[in-house]
Order: C-alpha cells, then sequence, then structure tokens
C-alpha cells in the first residue's frame, strides 16, 4: 500500500509540472517563409542578347541580417557581388553591386518563392551602368 501512494504522490506531481509547462508559440507563417530563404541557393542566369544568352552560373548567400553575397561567372570568369535583400509575402528583391574583378556595376533582381525550394521567374536587369543589360535566372536552395 505505501508503495501505491508513493506511485500516485509521483504521478500526481508529474502530471501537475507537465500541465504547468507552456506550450512553444509557433512562428508566424511569415517568419518560416523568411527564414526559409536563408542560405545558400545555387542555378543558373541567361542574358537577353542574341550572342550570349546561354545558362551561366549564378549563386546567391542570403544571409538573415538583410544582407547577400553573390556569385557569377560569365565567359569563364568569376564575379562578386554584395548586396541587400528582402522578402515581402513570396516576393524576393534584392539590389547588388559587384566588386570583384571590377567594380561599377549594379544590378536589381526579383523572383518568386516557390513551394518546391526555388526562387522561380527571376529576372534581373542592370542599373549602373543603363546599357539595357538584363535576363533571367533560377536558383535552388543548396542548405
Amino acid at each position: 500500500m505505501k508503495n501505491k501512494i508513493i506511485y500516485l504522490v509521483a504521478l500526481l506531481f508529474f502530471s501537475l509540472s507537465y500541465s504547468c509547462v507552456k506550450p512553444k508559440v509557433l512562428t508566424t507563417t511569415s517568419s518560416l517563409i523568411k527564414s526559409s530563404i536563408y542560405g545558400l541557393w545555387i542555378g543558373t542566369y541567361t542574358m537577353n542578347a542574341p550572342t550570349t544568352n546561354t545558362d551561366n552560373y549564378f549563386s546567391f548567400m542570403i544571409k538573415p541580417d538583410g544582407k547577400m553575397i553573390v556569385e557569377s561567372k560569365f565567359s569563364k570568369k568569376q564575379n562578386i557581388a554584395i548586396g541587400s535583400w528582402t522578402l515581402k509575402g513570396k516576393v524576393f528583391s534584392c539590389t547588388y553591386e559587384y566588386v570583384y574583378p571590377s567594380t561599377g556595376t549594379t544590378q536589381n533582381a526579383t523572383a518568386t518563392l516557390d513551394t518546391l525550394g526555388k526562387l522561380n521567374l527571376g529576372k534581373w536587369h542592370n542599373v549602373i551602368p543603363q546599357n539595357g543589360a538584363n535576363g533571367t535566372f533560377l536558383l535552388m536552395k543548396a542548405n
């Protein structure tokens, strides 16, 4: 009988202590979408020009602080840019400036974050210089 009383007291204690634990509040859908954008995205881009409309390497390293690093290759040469990004709903927007191997080119880009983990329907264009250079891109999350 003494063991049953100890067992019941222990069961009651654990039941009460478990019921006092507050459940974790789930983050909002918006927060989940935003956190899913962080990380490395790899894919290709094209230029809308008749002689250069081939797929070229393109990647975004999207950081939680609103900053990003862009790596691209054109004519087998690596190019690095730094910039910033925003996500409104599922619309991703960014602006970045190339810093390697040369400086002075700034581009804007937009894409849609789809449910399959892609930055889809991406479009980019030069802001500086205003030479009409533009194209499309598709990126998939690598991590």
